[in-house]
């Protein structure tokens, strides 16, 4: 088989294959019935620290309101919280910076309404992505990349509203807690 027919065939199994990654509402965590955020039912169950995809947000962006999602070791402890907004950006006990202009550009191509946004761990860095474009990245050294060596969950912390959205993706598994509707307080996406 030439290898041009060869080609042909994987580009059409492709979009023929249907696609694993829904759109779910971004469920706030920070409530009773998630133990304020330590009840794994109201996190998502995904190795970040070995995937090239990372978690992906749509959310608007704004100067002083971090975005923030809450990262758990395999154990189901909380290792700390990434986020943030046009201005700065955080991981708990490692990084605390102001936010590089590349941020402030990506927000002003599309000043109204959400973007998407990534946040993965890869190979001991950490990477911003948004609407595709790499913003921020921070190597882990020392105690910070021993400490977030283990990232198998992420829950949500203070979603803003019911527009807010995260993709499952493919190897991710939702928590009883993270559902279409976030327990009936959002109409479903």
């Amino acid at each position: 088989m030439s290898l041009l027919l060869l080609s042909s065939l994987l580009l059409l199994s492709n979009l023929l294959a249907p696609s694993t990654a829904v759109e779910m509402a971004r469920c706030d965590c920070w409530n009773r019935e998630c133990g304020y955020c330590a009840d794994l039912s109201c996190a998502v169950k995904f190795d970040l620290t070995n995937s090239a995809e990372g978690v992906t947000i749509t959310s608007e962006i704004k100067r002083n309101e971090l975005k923030s999602i809450i990262l758990f070791n395999s154990a189901g402890n909380a290792l700390g919280m990434f986020g943030f907004s046009t201005a700065e950006i955080h991981l708990k006990g490692c990084i605390a910076c102001n936010a590089p202009p590349a941020v402030r550009r990506a927000k002003r191509s599309q000043p109204d309404g959400p973007i998407s946004w990534t946040v993965r761990f890869d190979e001991g860095e950490i990477r911003l992505l948004i609407a595709g474009e790499e913003v921020y990245s921070q190597k882990l050294k020392g105690e910070c990349a021993e400490h977030y060596k283990d990232v198998q969950y992420f829950s949500f912390y203070e979603a803003q509203s019911c527009e807010e959205t995260f993709t499952l993706a493919e190897g991710m598994v939702a928590g009883e807690g993270i559902n279409e509707t976030c327990g009936g307080a959002c109409p479903q996406v």
